[in-house]
């Protein structure tokens, strides 16, 4: 889980103000482990913290924009007109448009002609929501 950590006093030793630091694991509840990446959170290679600064620290949950106890997405979802991608359609017009051609003795003769034809676009390519139902929540998973 990326992180990023706040003082209102000097940054623990080992720790840079403004870098993203990834949750690497904790021998309790109130103590964890902090990695540069990714890849050093799961092999273990954590920070070394060499004293705990001073003042207040705070760890801020990067990469998401969502609350703790934020509820979201849905279960279906009705596309509106407008959310559709802009499209058109054809339409094959055989029997709607008639010609008339040649010599007529006794009554009309017609020759159909076969058309396709194209619809107006429709559809306001809007955005639309696709997220499954979520609650936003925190947990630290202990080893």
């Amino acid at each position: 889980m990326p992180v990023k950590i706040t003082t209102s006093g000097t940054m623990p030793g080992g720790i840079v103000s403004g870098i993203t630091y990834y949750i690497a694991a904790g021998t309790n509840a109130s103590n964890i482990k902090l990695a540069t990446t990714t890849q050093n959170a799961l092999a273990g290679t954590v920070v070394d913290i060499t004293n705990v600064g001073t003042g207040t620290h705070t760890l801020n949950i990067t990469g998401t924009n969502r609350t703790i106890g934020q509820i979201g997405g849905e279960e279906t979802h009705l596309l509106t007109l407008q959310e559709l991608t802009p499209h058109k359609h054809q339409v094959d017009d055989t029997y709607g448009v008639q010609e008339l051609e040649g010599v007529f003795n006794n009554g009309n003769a017609t020759d159909e002609t076969n058309r396709i034809e194209d619809t107006t676009y429709t559809g306001g390519g809007q955005p639309f929501n696709i997220t499954q139902p979520y609650l936003a929540l925190n947990y630290i998973i202990k080893y």
